[in-house]
């Protein structure tokens, strides 16, 4: 009883913490398609060494003069994410029913005949992301 009040709670925490990404329309996603450039292991190096300071770490070259070792360390961790991510990663999407639209015409001994159609079934796609 009491461990399901925990789970129903914490459910409900990372709900409100983390909802759900909104459904984007297709249109909007092909217009933004040409602004994105992609995960970028050097873009995500910088900007994490960037931000080390807020947490007192420096970033620059040590104090002795030699190579800082934690910004090699981030820039060899983000490099092997991101290989990783492009590697091995999969792109899961289900289109729903009747969201798949055909329409068209075909020609017959009798003439023209035009058609429409749509999926019936859910359509799953998948493919890597990389």
């Amino acid at each position: 009883m009491i461990l399901s009040k925990i789970v129903t709670q914490i459910t409900a925490a990372m709900k409100v913490l983390r909802p759900p990404f909104p459904e984007v329309p297709p249109l909007l996603m092909l217009c933004d398609i040409k602004k994105r450039s992609g995960i970028s292991a050097l873009a995500i190096s910088t900007a994490i060494i960037a931000r080390l300071p807020e947490i007192g770490i420096p970033n620059g070259v040590n104090t002795d003069g030699s190579e800082n070792i934690i910004n090699k360390l981030i820039i060899v961790m983000v490099e092997e994410i991101v290989k990783e991510w492009k590697e091995q990663g999969i792109a899961l999407n289900v289109i729903p029913p009747a969201s798949i639209n055909v329409s068209g015409t075909v020609m017959t001994a009798l003439g023209p005949l035009p058609f429409t159609g749509s999926n019936t079934n859910p359509v799953n796609v998948r493919g890597g992301v990389g």
